[in-house]
């Protein structure tokens, strides 16, 4: 888990994560990566077919060193689902 640019080692599957948090606004967007709703202000296409490059707020891009890095981008897998979530808010 990274918080304010800290790693922190943690012994939870990603899996369990996502439906712990799930109900506090955090979303999966691919197979290593969980984000507040909060920080995306949209997302663009991505890349690759059937992906989604997010954007990030202005206010959260001094914690971020990369807003363009592949960690960001969500996945085929998880766009369905991350386009609902963000409907729901």
């Amino acid at each position: 888990m990274t918080l304010h640019g800290v790693q922190y080692p943690i012994r939870e599957t990603i899996s369990n994560l996502e439906k712990r948090f799930s109900s506090e606004g955090l979303f999966r967007i691919n197979r290593s990566t969980i984000i507040n709703h909060r920080m995306v202000e949209g997302y663009v296409a991505g890349t690759k077919r059937d992906t989604a490059q997010l954007i990030i707020k202005p206010i959260y891009l001094a914690y971020i060193e990369d807003p363009n890095s592949p960690i960001f981008q969500v996945t085929k897998d998880f766009l369905n689902s991350f386009r609902s979530g963000l409907e729901e808010l």
